[in-house]
Order: structure tokens, then C-alpha cells, then sequence
């Protein structure tokens, strides 16, 4: 896998990963949330935090910042 999709689910931290075109693996991660919405509210709250603090305008307008200074080099 690439991008950030490994990065914001890897570790089951922000949601649950699962491999594409596999309906039995979506259906599983769908009744693990189903069936325990404590965990499903945690993923959701870190799911949030990572994209404010990772995806931002901010942090997106500093990271394009850099680029464009390092281009100038």
C-alpha cells in the first residue's frame, strides 16, 4: 500500500484497514464497529485528531511552503 491510507490505519488507531474488493473483510470490520461502539467512538476521535493535526490548512500551506523554498534552492 501507499499514500496515507497505512499511516492513518495501520495500527487499528484511526480505523480498520482492509484489503480492497474484499467484501467478507469489510463485512467483519463493520460488525466488529457495529457490535462494539466504544471502540468504534475511539477510532472516530482519533481518526479526527490525526486529520486536524496532519491534514490541516495549515500544516498543508507550511508542508506546499517548504516545497516550494526547496525548489528555489
Amino acid at each position: 500500500m501507499s499514500g496515507a491510507y497505512p499511516r492513518l490505519s495501520s495500527t487499528n488507531r484511526c480505523g480498520l484497514l482492509v484489503p480492497p474488493s474484499d467484501d467478507a473483510a469489510m463485512s467483519a470490520a463493520l460488525l466488529i464497529l457495529r457490535d462494539n461502539a466504544d471502540r468504534a467512538a475511539s477510532l472516530a476521535v482519533a481518526g479526527r485528531a490525526l486529520a486536524e493535526r496532519e491534514y490541516s490548512c495549515e500544516r498543508m500551506a507550511e508542508e506546499y511552503l517548504d516545497l516550494y523554498r526547496a525548489a528555489l534552492r
